[in-house]
């Protein structure tokens, strides 16, 4: 079952070189992306940074505003401002970086039980409870809740603001880079947690990444994203074992292995800088970096479908045998 469609999503930033008229330039920082994402499982996106991966978990969000495309959940197109709104209470977000996503002022027990609030769910007594609650199964004491932010650790932090999404019971959990400020010791833990609660829980999350270690653990499908496009889709077992596109086969081969001596000579290596999005290539975006490109590249491609998954690359046009995501 379908919980979320993202059809032809674009999300542009205008640029101004005078303070005052019409913008002159726009940062493309999502070109017409589409996938889903099925209820119950971790769909991950990956890609360097200004690929767009976290423009799109903040437009989910209704943080940022779509220029054009359509955003389904549950069978129901978001429109406008005051869908975003309910749908608030259905998704939720774990930051980042837990110390600017904390209020500094504010006790923890204050700070998860917010979104109860402004919701006006339940009573003081209910509002408690469930915080007591929550607390508990991400895994902290109860005395932690009269404690301010800049008196927990980096790993107390991620669980409060874990707990802070789980309050409002969601369908949808999005984890941006959830242990990429984390050190070390502390990111297995939290990890764990989030699969223990996703399985607990029945939830369904999207996992905003550049750490292909991490998703080879616990996705089951994964989107690689390159400046704003998608570039491929597919099981993370199919894009783990046989990556189709270039730009995945280079993003696999950047990932550091024990002994460097073992590497695959032939494999992908990504050189030069990721172009501006202000002035994105034409055709495919991968192409000034690709070194299979070729006149075709110059022109944009459809979704090719290879047994069960989706490549936007040319070189795979003559296995072509449908255009859907």
């Amino acid at each position: 079952m379908k919980l979320l469609e993202v059809r032809n999503l674009k999300v542009f930033f205008p640029i101004k070189d005078k303070l005052f008229g019409k913008p002159d330039k726009f940062v493309k920082a999502v070109n017409d992306v589409s996938f889903h994402v099925e209820k119950g499982e971790i769909f991950s996106i990956v890609g360097e940074s200004g690929s767009g991966k976290s423009t799109i978990a903040f437009t989910l969000m209704g943080i940022y505003r779509k220029n054009n495309g359509d955003i389904v959940f549950n069978g129901k197109k978001i429109e406008n401002i005051g869908d975003f709104d309910l749908l608030r209470k259905r998704i939720q977000i774990v930051f980042q970086d837990p110390d600017s996503s904390l209020d500094p002022r504010k006790r923890v027990r204050d700070i998860i039980g917010e979104g109860l609030k402004i919701h006006k769910i339940g009573t003081k007594a209910e509002i408690n409870r469930k915080i007591e609650d929550v607390v508990e199964k991400v895994g902290l004491t109860q005395d932690i809740l009269k404690k301010y932010p800049h008196e927990l650790s980096g790993g107390q932090k991620q669980r409060v603001g874990i707990a802070r999404a789980l309050i409002l019971e969601p369908e949808l959990l999005i984890l941006d880079e959830p242990t990429a400020s984390l050190d070390v010791s502390i990111q297995a833990q939290i990890l764990n947690l989030l699969v223990e609660l996703q399985e607990r829980l029945g939830l369904t999350y999207i996992l905003i990444t550049h750490d292909l270690n991490l998703v080879k653990h616990i996705s089951d499908r994964i989107m690689v994203m390159y400046l704003g496009k998608v570039m491929e889709i597919g099981s993370t077992a199919q894009i783990m074992s046989g990556p189709l596109h270039p730009y995945t086969k280079a993003l696999l081969a950047s990932v550091p292995v024990p002994d460097p001596e073992k590497r695959n000579e032939d494999e992908e290596t990504l050189t030069g800088e990721i172009p501006s999005p202000l002035n994105p290539p034409e055709g495919c975006p991968f192409r000034p970096r690709c070194k299979y490109s070729m006149d075709d590249c110059w022109n944009e491609l459809e979704p090719i479908e290879m047994k069960e998954r989706i490549v936007f690359c040319h070189l795979y046009k003559e296995h072509e045998n449908s255009g859907g995501v």
